[in-house]
């Protein structure tokens, strides 16, 4: 589940820059892209975000690692997999930070409360 979830990241920061790239250059007739970007973000942002934090958090609690895998604690592939995670909470918070900037705002303009 760890390793799904790292390549699940990997691919929404893909596509956000891919999304970024093509949008300042073309403009986008297909607009698939831009609506599986955002049911992504929404997804990680609202669903999943609770559940990656306890997996990436998981591996930092050595007690309890020790308990189960019998490991020992930031040995080996310990160590491999505390690097992964830590990767994977830098991408995850600054997923989580772009789309709280991109897509919630706190300051409506119009009077349609639904346009998001």
């Amino acid at each position: 589940m760890f390793y799904i979830i790292v390549i699940f990241e990997m691919f929404a920061l893909i596509l956000f820059v891919f999304l970024a790239l093509t949008l300042g250059k073309t403009k986008l007739t297909d607009l698939f892209p831009i609506l599986l970007f955002k049911n992504i973000a929404l997804y990680l942002n609202s669903i999943m975000i609770v559940p990656i934090l306890e997996i990436y958090f998981f591996i930092y609690n050595c007690g309890s690692i020790k308990l189960i895998f019998n490991q020992d604690c930031f040995v080996g592939t310990h160590l491999a997999h505390a690097i992964f995670a830590a990767i994977g909470l830098i991408i995850l918070f600054f997923f989580s930070f772009m789309i709280a900037i991109f897509y919630f705002d706190t300051k409506t303009i119009t009077t349609n409360y639904k346009n998001r």
